[in-house]
């Protein structure tokens, strides 16, 4: 008996973990980004360390961290430097004629997001996928519906699938530590997207959201290269 409830109780702590664990994916991971735009706000102390918002973006200035210029709100500047928790910490800030909310970042991809139809089709490192993921493209997945989305086992690109669940992706997003991805028709890829594939994306910062009180922000990708 004492067994059958150390079970029952390990299986409500396991499944309890898999309802609280993020869909969109963790915000901790190695994240590169570059960043252009206007300073709109400064929290800077008498050494010149705090942090500064540039295009809705908390970035934060550190003893380490390469200044060029001064820092003053209405400054267009480009940052570079590393995402975590949803603000960038510093390497190199310097003024710079800025295309507001120009941004790169690099990192690895933690899940893919894909929409058909009314329904959010969600790959993570365990999906099996046969094909390569483009928008217009048919697929068959099988899975199960956690949240209102539903979490693939098995994505097939093939208009003939047999899988349960059938339809053309209509988008993609793809989910980097922090960083929502958004790729439209216009997108341009290179290579296969897949999980755990690292890629460099160049794009525009359309801000920021929260999921789970953390931050992500959310870029609508130009280009995407995998790695």
């Amino acid at each position: 008996m004492k067994r059958l409830l150390t079970f029952v109780l390990v299986l409500a702590l396991l499944l309890t973990g898999l309802v609280s664990q993020p869909v969109f994916g963790s915000d901790i991971g190695d994240v590169e980004i570059k960043l252009e735009g206007a300073i709109t706000k400064t929290d800077l102390g008498m050494d010149g360390t705090g942090f500064v918002k540039v295009s809705g973006v908390k970035v934060k200035i550190t003893g380490e961290t390469e200044v060029e210029g001064t820092l003053e709100p209405g400054v267009e500047v480009r940052v570079e430097g590393e995402l975590k928790h949803g603000k960038i910490i510093a390497d190199r800030i310097r003024v710079h004629d800025a295309d507001e909310g120009e941004i790169d970042v690099t990192g690895a991809i933690k899940k893919i997001g894909l929409k058909v139809g009314d329904t959010f089709v969600f790959i993570t490192g365990d999906t099996m996928v046969d094909g390569d993921l483009e928008i217009g493209e048919t697929i068959g997945v099988s899975g199960m519906m956690h949240h209102g989305f539903l979490l693939a086992d098995t994505v097939e690109v093939d208009e003939d699938t047999e899988l349960e669940f059938k339809g053309e992706i209509e988008k993609i997003a793809l989910f980097l530590p922090g960083v929502k991805v958004i790729i439209t028709e216009d997108t341009g890829v290179a290579g296969d997207l897949e999980v755990g594939a690292e890629v460099d994306v160049e794009g525009m910062l359309k801000g920021t959201f929260m999921f789970h009180d953390k931050t992500f922000l959310k870029v609508k990708a130009e280009t995407v290269d995998v790695k």
